[in-house]
């Protein structure tokens, strides 16, 4: 009968030693299986992130493969069910409405004295169907600041430069009478008939330049320049103004920057990635540091 008794016993510790050990068992569970999901997805973020940026080096060897890659006009993509990658060089508009923009209008960029804008163009441009717009930022939705109407100095200047000649503006700069106020633009400058001396001394129009100094099939250089002080009719100064270059029916132009764009998809994640490539705007005729 005792030894009977002392079976019953060791059953009733073995059973509740396993008990209590299921129990650490499923406590230690609910923090295993948790941090295990969280390893689970770090992996993944980690592995889609790596392969987008993996497609951006790859699109990069490629533009550092082909000279002005993305410059003559070329693009990129290739999609499937886990990957996506596109490289956006031309458009019809600069800036590309919606991806890069200032911060008050998403269809302008933004222009200063200390920001110049320079394009490299090589294409048959037809310039009289080309709109510039220059306008002040809206800084307060309560008012609409505009710049002096009956000032006299020029505000931005203009330069078309090829390999071996340049136009300046000069006498056909732009005035403050040209630049739209902040709320709205609905007149544009229109360089076609634009027009001074060359650095020969020969007269000439904006379009004609460009058609003699065979910009269509070298490159030529455009560059906006603000050269005075940016003042409202209120007595206050603008950090910068804004832009937009509209081509309308041209073929696309080199935009100012190229857009790589990558997405990679991992079970429950997908990275997207977005990089913005300087044009280069220097050819070999002006490859020089001016100091003043």
């Amino acid at each position: 009968m005792q030894n009977n008794n002392n079976k019953w016993f060791a059953l009733i510790v073995a059973m509740f030693l396993m008990v209590i050990t299921n129990l650490l068992a499923l406590y230690l569970l609910e923090y295993i299986i948790p941090f295990s999901r969280n390893t689970k997805w770090m992996e993944n973020w980690t592995k889609a992130y790596y392969e987008a940026n993996k497609w951006i080096e790859d699109v990069l060897f490629s533009m550092k493969k082909e000279d002005a890659y993305f410059e003559t006009g070329n693009t990129m993509t290739g999609s499937n069910l886990w990957y996506y990658y596109s490289l956006t060089s031309t458009w019809t508009t600069i800036p590309i409405t919606l991806d890069w923009t200032s911060e008050f209008d998403i269809d302008y960029n933004k222009i200063s004295i200390s920001n110049p804008v320079q394009l490299l163009l090589k294409w048959n441009i037809i310039w009289g169907n080309v709109n510039f717009y220059f306008k002040v930022p809206q800084f307060d939705d309560s008012w609409s600041t505009i710049l002096f109407s009956w000032w006299t100095d020029p505000i931005i200047n203009w330069q078309l430069s090829s390999e071996n000649e340049t136009l300046n503006s000069s006498w056909s700069q732009i005035m403050y009478s040209d630049i739209c106020n902040s709320s709205w633009c609905t007149s544009w400058i229109n360089f076609s008939s634009k027009n001074w001396y060359t650095l020969t001394w020969t007269w000439k129009t904006f379009s004609d330049f460009y058609t003699d100094e065979n910009c269509t099939v070298s490159w030529c250089i455009l560059k906006l320049s603000v050269v005075n002080e940016l003042l409202t009719d209120d007595f206050k100064k603008m950090p910068y103004l804004e832009y937009k270059i509209d081509f309308w029916t041209n073929p696309s132009i080199a935009n100012y920057y190229a857009i790589i764009r990558t997405s990679w998809k991992s079970t429950w994640y997908r990275k997207d990635l977005k990089l913005y490539i300087p044009q280069q705007t220097t050819i070999e005729a002006f490859d020089f540091t001016v100091f003043q």
